[in-house]
């Protein structure tokens, strides 16, 4: 098959067969007025190629039918202008706008959007269609358009376009701090500070404060409120409380030394003083006092107490004595003569109780010292007990010893061990070994060979039954004992003889 221009197909085609050609110049049309049909070299038909020539689908030329035929542009086969395709091709279903709301939990700032696409066709062929979107894409927060375009060979085109309207009604998520407290200083205020609370949103947001971080709040309750509000009028609140606490209590100046003054004839002194000032930071406290100046003191030490609360609870104390002396002496009377004298128990103590020596003076009672009361624990030796009656100045003493001498140690040591099992000298007796915690015990035999030693004898769970420190039994025979009693450093020692008979 050719044209003027050449051979535009050459195939070996089956009967039934479909094949396409076109000219021999790519992109323009045939060469000549005939198109040359040929089978295995021999003419078979002629297909006119002008305009003149009507050439339709189904026409047959020798052994060949028409089934299809298009022009370069789109057009009909025939260059006449009014053949050619000026028509757009159709868009039918074109979706309509919509508007769909961001969710609360979908945890972010867009929505997929499904819809039904729309279809297209055209006279002749629809070359391509498109969209910038399709369904189930993400659309952000606010309007987008979606658009559909067909064109087809010709290059005529046609648009389908509808809106996606994303709607933000979700409201901003705001974060900030929680309730503090602070503690005042001395301005009876506190600057606080926070972090800025943080604020996330599918829009611009706008953050407003009823008072600003660094603000100096006075003592008491209040209240910070954050509001956040986004570009869409949703409206995110976020409150937190500050306690601004009065943790410094009243403060003291001036306030007395302790005072002491001399008797009257009345047995009392009438004392008066400065009272102390005081101030705090938030307020005027409440001041307390247990005395009052002028107030009357009798003979002694008295305490005078000044207590100051404020608004909070929060206190101050100033005190200081009043000591009201007197010039008289004691008069001493009961003290022992002579030194009280007791024997140790077998610890090395001893309990001792005397009556006590007394002390008058003119007025009021007489204060008193003692280095030691009746039924004090002493020791073994002598001791010096002392009573001192009065204070200052005007003092009058009472002395005198405790002696106590070492106890009279008295053991019953056991002659014989007849270990048979009878019940009767089965083992050591050494009554009342037991009560002298502080004891040892030794046996040895007549060459001086240790059969036995032992600390803490007690009779019943440390004692001897004629065995050796390695269990056997000891032969029958005399052996020789040490026995030792140590009571507060002094040491009571015994030595003898005893006899082991064996079964």
């Amino acid at each position: 098959m050719s044209d003027q221009g050449g051979v535009i197909f050459n195939a070996v085609v089956g009967a039934g067969d479909t094949f396409s050609f076109s000219g021999s110049r790519p992109n323009e049309k045939f060469q000549g007025p005939a198109i040359q049909l040929r089978i295995a070299g021999s003419p078979n038909a002629s297909i006119g190629t002008g305009c003149g020539s009507d050439v339709e689908v189904g026409d047959r030329f020798g052994s060949f039918t028409v089934v299809a035929g298009e022009s370069k542009d789109g057009g009909a086969i025939c260059c006449d202008e009014s053949d050619r395709d000026d028509d757009a091709p159709d868009i039918r279903n074109c979706p309509d706008d919509r508007n769909v709301n961001v969710s609360s939990g979908d945890g972010g700032c867009t929505v997929a959007v499904r819809w039904t696409e729309p279809t297209a066709d055209d006279d002749c062929t629809v070359a391509s269609f498109t969209s910038n979107f399709h369904p189930g894409d993400d659309f952000p927060v606010g309007d987008t358009w979606v658009t559909y375009t067909a064109m087809d060979k010709a290059g005529n085109k046609s648009e389908c376009r509808f809106r996606i309207r994303v709607i933000d009604n979700v409201r901003p998520q705001i974060t900030g701090p929680g309730s503090m407290i602070v503690p005042a200083t001395e301005s009876c205020a506190a600057v606080v500070t926070w972090t800025t609370p943080t604020v996330t949103d599918c829009s611009a947001v706008t953050l407003t404060s009823n008072v600003p971080s660094g603000t100096s709040f006075p003592v008491g309750n209040h209240t910070v409120t954050y509001t956040a509000r986004d570009a869409r009028g949703n409206v995110s609140p976020h409150s937190f409380d500050i306690r601004v606490t009065d943790d410094i209590p009243p403060a003291f100046t001036n306030c007395p030394a302790d005072i002491t003054v001399q008797e009257n004839a009345a047995c009392e002194s009438i004392v008066t003083w400065t009272p102390p000032s005081v101030s705090d930071v938030c307020g005027n406290p409440v001041v307390a006092s247990n005395h009052k100046p002028g107030a009357k003191f009798p003979i002694g030490s008295t305490r005078v107490e000044y207590t100051a609360t404020d608004l909070k609870g929060n206190k101050a104390v100033c005190s200081f004595l009043v000591n009201v002396v007197t010039e008289a002496t004691p008069v001493v009377t009961g003290c022992p003569p002579e030194p009280i004298r007791v024997r140790a128990d077998e610890r090395g103590e001893a309990e001792v109780t005397w009556p006590e020596p007394q002390a008058t003076v003119a007025c009021g009672d007489v204060p008193v010292e003692r280095s030691h009361a009746p039924g004090s624990i002493f020791n073994i030796g002598t001791t010096a007990v002392l009573y001192t009656f009065g204070q200052g100045d005007h003092t009058a003493t009472c002395s005198f010893n405790v002696i106590v001498s070492p106890p009279d140690v008295t053991i019953d040591i056991g002659k014989a061990v007849t270990p048979n099992g009878d019940g009767i000298h089965d083992y050591w007796e050494i009554v009342p070994l037991e009560k002298y915690k502080d004891n040892a015990v030794l046996v040895i035999d007549r060459w001086g060979n240790k059969i036995y030693e032992a600390s803490g004898y007690d009779n019943e769970r440390v004692r001897w039954d004629g065995r050796s420190q390695q269990g056997a039994k000891v032969p029958t025979g005399t052996y020789f004992y040490t026995v030792e009693v140590r009571v507060q450093g002094i040491v009571w020692k015994r030595k003898g003889s005893i006899e082991v008979i064996q079964p």
